[in-house]
């Protein structure tokens, strides 16, 4: 057995046997891009209806970001993260 399939091993087996994460065993992490309009209209009502949380990344020249924005601070102040892979933006 080679020096790099006894390290990968031995971090698989490491990996099984880890602490839980906030008394879980696992966590899901549910990111959107774009920030288009279905995002506010549908997906954010389904996940505070179940009290998921997530990641929205917006677009700051986008004009749903422009013409909602009240709804994406909304969001915001609901518990969800919003954050910007081009450039800030005036939230």
């Amino acid at each position: 057995m080679g020096y790099s399939t006894l390290f990968l091993a031995t971090l698989s087996s490491h990996a099984q046997n880890a602490n839980v994460w906030n008394h879980k065993q696992c966590a899901v992490v549910l990111t959107y891009d774009d920030a288009i309009d279905a995002d506010l209209d549908n997906v954010l009502p389904v996940l505070d209806s179940l009290g998921l949380k997530a990641t929205f990344y917006l677009i700051g020249s986008s004009p749903v970001v422009a013409n909602r924005m009240e709804s994406w601070r909304k969001a915001d102040l609901y518990g969800h993260e919003l954050g910007n892979h081009t450039f800030w933006s005036y939230l």
